[in-house]
């Protein structure tokens, strides 16, 4: 049951944060932005990080979008996640492409993390680490860590506006900004020009 259920919450982290523009957590710190309203003003490389620490309970209820219950309660303890992201985002708006890398680093700890780990973890690695996928994962057993790295190839822009939408560029056009929840679960973020 926990191989099911976290395997689902895995994926749909990465979906998350493969499929969002995310950056760092900073505040806007005055800054006057604006909607960001042509690719053209994204050009370039783009590079975001940010960490975020959660209990076991708000993680599972985030990425599942399922109930927590008694039994979950029990078996996990009072465990935290902290999830660390390092994002890169590459934009050519002379071909109309992006590419991008996504590597999100899930650390467990405290509750029942000794108890659930193994099953936790051989559910998670057996769900991605195939040949045909394009993430893959990096299990710490000594840390209680797993690491998703996701690789986007480079590849036309479809649809500039669904990229756009929600999204903020300051007027030195040297930082993007991610509003809160733009994507389900996910904090203020910027994403600052290379």
């Amino acid at each position: 049951m926990v191989k099911k259920r976290y395997g689902l919450g895995i994926l749909a982290i990465t979906l998350v944060f493969g499929m969002t523009l995310i950056g760092c957590s900073n505040p806007t710190g005055g800054e006057t932005w604006s909607d960001i309203k042509s690719i053209d003003q994204m050009h370039g490389t783009w590079v975001g990080s940010y960490k975020q620490t959660m209990t076991i309970e708000d993680f599972y209820k985030e990425f599942t979008n399922d109930d927590w219950d008694s039994d979950l309660q029990n078996e996990f303890g009072n465990m935290k996640v902290t999830i660390n992201v390092l994002m890169t985002m590459n934009i050519d708006k002379n071909e109309n492409e992006m590419s991008g890398t996504v590597e999100m680093k899930m650390t467990f700890s405290g509750g029942n993390i000794k108890t659930v780990w193994e099953e936790l973890s051989d559910g998670i690695s057996s769900e991605y680490n195939n040949e045909e996928s394009e993430v893959k994962i990096i299990l710490d057993s000594g840390n209680y860590s797993i690491t998703i790295i996701a690789v986007t190839p480079k590849g036309k822009i479809e649809n500039p506006e669904a990229l756009l939408k929600g999204l903020k560029i300051n007027e030195t056009e040297t930082k993007i900004l991610v509003p809160a929840d733009l994507d389900e679960g996910t904090p203020e973020m910027i994403m600052f020009k290379q």
